[in-house]
């Protein structure tokens, strides 16, 4: 019986977080074509951090590398005009970042959610809310300081700013993770919503 009602469960979250996965390529396909200057903004982060505190860490990271492999083939193909740039300077370590700060947004994501299980869901999400964006953000920026330092500074000249490090604060990535940060902390009270009616049908 104990079985039984664990492969329901397993069944059941396999369904949602492919409906879930298949949320993220839409959202991000047409993410990718909303862009602030050279770079797309991220939608996606909404139903990643919706599977990360419903199902926990592991899921979170792999809705959080589909995210990543999606960010891919937009830098790939050139949707991601800067993405674009970045890949043709350094193909390899630009897609595998594409995936890592995905896989780690969602994670991280799930994490912070688990380690705060005894408070109430809204609080959850929007913790969870506020780290994946930070994750996202922070690990492209590193990642641009650390292996695309001559390619940035080209960037931060042309832009008017006086260092690498202004550049990516209030050129690049400011703005963008601004953005992302508001739509998660905006869709939290919905995300919480259907993360009880879930449990509840769950049941």
């Amino acid at each position: 019986m104990r079985t039984l009602k664990k492969q329901k469960e397993n069944t059941r979250m396999m369904v949602l977080m492919a409906l879930l996965g298949a949320i993220v390529v839409v959202l991000q396909f047409f993410a990718g074509s909303i862009s602030i200057g050279s770079f797309s903004i991220t939608l996606a982060l909404v139903p990643i951090v919706l599977g990360a505190v419903l199902y926990g860490p592991i899921q979170g990271a792999i809705l959080g590398g589909l995210f990543g492999i999606v960010v891919s083939y937009s830098v790939v193909t050139g949707t991601d005009v800067g993405g674009h740039i970045m890949f043709e300077y350094l193909p390899a370590v630009t897609l595998f970042m594409c995936i890592f700060k995905g896989a780690v947004a969602g994670f991280m994501a799930g994490f912070v959610a688990k380690c705060l299980k005894e408070y109430d869901s809204f609080v959850r999400v929007v913790a969870a809310a506020i780290v994946a964006p930070i994750c996202n953000t922070a690990i492209l920026s590193l990642g641009i300081v650390v292996f695309y330092r001559e390619l940035a500074s080209q960037w931060a000249v042309a832009g008017g700013f006086d260092s690498i490090i202004a550049y990516i604060i209030f050129g690049m990535c400011g703005l963008n993770f601004v953005l992302e940060l508001s739509i998660n902390i905006i869709f939290a009270p919905v995300i919480s919503t259907v993360i009880k009616a879930t449990k509840r049908f769950l049941k």
